[in-house]
Formats: C-alpha cells, structure tokens, sequence
C-alpha cells in the first residue's frame, strides 16, 4: 500500500497530465 502510494506520488511529478487522468481529484 505505502509503496503503491509512493508511486503514485511519483506519477503525480512525473506525469501530472497523466496522473490527471488516472485520478480525476482535484488536489
């Protein structure tokens, strides 16, 4: 789970657009 999270984390930087899509949660 917390690994999960860090990824996640990790996409949100990376990949803003993409995290976007994937979590459509305004933040």
């Amino acid at each position: 789970r917390k690994y999960f999270d860090m990824n996640i984390s990790a996409i949100i930087t990376d990949y803003p657009e993409t995290a976007r899509m994937l979590l459509p949660i305004k933040k």
